[in-house]
């Protein structure tokens, strides 16, 4: 057994996404990313332990799905294999379950309070990779996203809840500061009017990535309600509503505390209230905070 056939440095070439998915397409070849990914990271496998490790019985069987996988999935060095950087995401998804498992929650009880009404008796399920949260008092669906199932498994619903609302702010917050969450590559920011079920709001905040094409939607009040400055206003004031989930705010979910000023140019202001001081805070057509304003009720009086 030799793997001669290979050689150490190999120019990788663009692939058509058909071509690159196709590739993949042998469970010998998803099992030799899997030998690799768990022999750790910067850990080269040589040729005979990775041969043994994998089920084939064929030298030349082997040989030719491990060179099917060169050098897009896994690469070549002088001490064995290692998995590319593309191999490594690969691998993740598949022990993320992204492919092969549709987790469900049947439904739960969920924290926090129904922008709508007030109630808090809110139900929340997972079922078909969306989180749906309902309010049992007025029956007002708060949320319905869609969520990736590495969220969900082997978490029991208040510690996916807890994940849960990490992961989406962590979203909001790459993609406010440049970076697709998806692929790290760089985002054009804009506002849109387009309906969507996610918020009940007219103005949203998307996030195009020019690499992989995906769209990171959010309210305007989102991004608001994440702004150091607004935290800040919140923190002064020994106000505890940054501390509450999101899908109890109201800046967040709905359109009531957000007003679109024109004059020549476009602006998006969201208001926040505390201890009887305002707060607002204006964004351009591009997301950039381009007024902040802070109204005390001493000043007022």
């Amino acid at each position: 057994m030799d793997d001669s056939s290979v050689p150490s440095r190999t120019e990788a070439k663009r692939l058509g996404p058909a071509t690159a998915f196709s590739l993949l397409g042998d469970p010998l070849r998803l099992d030799i990313i899997r030998v690799l990914f768990e022999a750790g990271r910067s850990n080269p496998v040589p040729f005979s332990e990775l041969y043994e490790a994998v089920d084939v019985g064929d030298t030349g069987r082997f040989n030719y799905h491990r060179d099917n996988l060169v050098p897009h999935y896994i690469r070549k060095t002088d001490d064995g294999y290692l998995l590319t950087e593309v191999g490594k995401r690969v691998a993740r998804a598949v022990n993320a379950g992204a492919y092969t498992e549709s987790p469900e929650l049947e439904e739960f009880d969920v924290r926090g309070e129904c922008y709508a009404c007030g109630i808090a008796n809110l139900k929340g399920e997972y079922v078909g990779e969306r989180f749906r949260i309902d309010c049992q008092g007025c029956g007002n669906r708060v949320l319905n996203v869609g969520v990736p199932p590495s969220i969900v498994r082997k978490r029991d619903p208040r510690k996916f809840v807890n994940a849960f609302e990490y992961w989406a702010r962590a979203q909001v917050e790459q993609a406010s500061n440049g970076l697709c969450p998806e692929c790290g590559g760089s985002v054009d920011p804009g506002v849109s009017t387009a309906t969507r079920d996610t918020f009940d709001t007219k103005y949203q905040a998307v996030f195009d990535c020019v690499v992989c094409d995906r769209r990171i939607v959010t309210s305007v009040g989102s991004l608001a309600f994440q702004h150091e400055a607004i935290e800040q206003f919140f923190r002064d004031r020994n106000d505890a509503l940054t501390e509450r989930p999101y899908w109890a705010v109201k800046q967040i979910m709905t359109d009531e505390y957000t007003q679109l000023c024109t004059d020549s140019l476009v602006r998006i202001r969201v208001t926040f209230r505390a201890s009887g001081d305002t707060c607002h805070i204006e964004f351009d057509d591009n997301l950039t905070v381009v007024d902040l304003t802070v109204e005390s009720n001493e000043n007022r009086a």
